[in-house]
Order: structure tokens, then C-alpha cells, then sequence
């Protein structure tokens, strides 16, 4: 889930995230629930490795719409039912598989509500650390989460940057060392030799 605040099993609330192990085929899916069932505008553009891409999603009383670099992807009319719960984002959920030919690296997530023509709260997240490939895929997320309560009649602005790039896990391999830590990771206390661990 790269944004997201829904309770699946009452079909409200929304989520925005991506599905799917080979970058080529990849689709971003905006889940939009109003009370009743869901709905998922979506696009699949063909991404690319080693370039931003500019998404945008507003969900408003009328109708879900997906932007991607500033053009209109998907558009679903109908009218959406805000979620309790917290406001999320950067979260892999259990059921999401291990990662497939594609890691990606989110830069600042703006959440903007409003109410009317006013606007009334506007959350901004950090993106992804900057981190090696083999150190996404020891820890692929970053989540962050919030306290928000949109209202039924609240228009729903997300906009983030996100770029994708693809690896070779068995030039990354081996991960492990003979001391059973990461590789690629240096934190103070870090086992070194065998005199260190003893």
C-alpha cells in the first residue's frame, strides 16, 4: 500500500498500492469502497526501471481519478465512504507476496483533504530512505501512519513521486555472512570476526 485507510471487509474507505511481481506488467490500483462494494480504477503503463513517476489520485464525492505524470489514467464515477482508522502509508500487507523483478524507492507522499472548497488538513510523509537493493529487500518498508478522519462529502488529494529499479539478486548474493547478518548493513556492535562474537 503506498496510501491507504480502509476496512476492506465494510467496502469503505481507500487505498492506493501496487500488485504484481514483474515490473513490465505492473498495475497501480486505486481501491475506492462506498458502503456497499469496491471499485478499482487502475493503470498499467508499462513502467520503467531508473525513472520518477509522478502519481496523483483524488477521490471526491463524484468520482475516483488516477494521474499519472500529469495525465489522466483511470476516472470511476461514483461517490466514496470515508474509513475509520488510521491514515497509512508504505505498508506491505501480509497476503503481498515477496518482491519480483522490481523494488522501488517512494519520495514525499502529500495528503491533502478537503472539505468544500477549503482545505482543511494536509499530511506530508517522508519518502523511502535512500538504501542498496540488497537492503530493501532485508526491510522493504518504511511505514508511517496517522491519526485521520476524513468526513462523508470530503474530497481526498494523494500525490507522490515514485521510481522503480530492478536487481540481480545473485550478484547481490550472498546476503548473509558467517555471523548471520546482513551484508550490506553496518550499525555500532556489529559482529566482525570471530573474536568479536566471542
Amino acid at each position: 500500500y503506498l496510501v491507504a485507510q480502509h476496512d476492506y471487509g465494510r467496502a469503505t474507505g481507500f487505498y492506493l498500492d501496487l500488485e504484481g511481481s514483474e515490473l513490465r506488467d505492473l498495475p497501480i490500483i486505486l481501491g475506492v469502497g462506498d458502503g456497499r462494494g469496491w471499485r478499482f480504477p487502475q493503470h498499467r503503463p508499462g513502467f520503467v526501471p531508473n525513472r520518477p513517476y509522478h502519481v496523483r489520485a483524488v477521490i471526491s464525492p463524484e468520482r475516483a481519478q488516477l494521474f499519472l505524470d500529469g495525465v489522466l489514467a483511470a476516472d470511476s464515477p461514483g461517490h466514496w465512504q470515508p474509513a475509520e482508522g488510521a491514515l497509512t502509508v508504505n505498508e506491505r500487507p501480509e497476503w503481498m507476496p515477496e518482491a519480483g523483478d522490481w523494488l522501488a524507492e517512494l519520495g514525499t507522499i502529500v495528503v491533502t483533504l478537503s472539505r468544500g472548497s477549503e482545505q482543511v488538513r494536509r499530511e506530508r510523509f517522508p519518502g523511502s530512505p535512500r538504501r542498496s537493493a540488497a537492503l530493501q529487500l532485508f526491510q522493504p518498508d518504511d511505514p508511517h501512519s496517522v491519526s485521520f478522519a476524513p468526513r462523508s462529502g470530503d474530497t481526498l488529494t494523494l500525490d507522490l513521486t515514485i521510481t522503480f529499479f530492478s536487481y540481480d539478486l545473485h550478484s547481490l548474493a550472498p546476503l548473509v555472512d558467517r555471523y548471520g547478518q546482513c551484508r550490506y548493513a553496518d550499525w555500532p556492535g556489529r559482529v566482525r570476526s570471530d573474536d568479536d562474537l566471542k
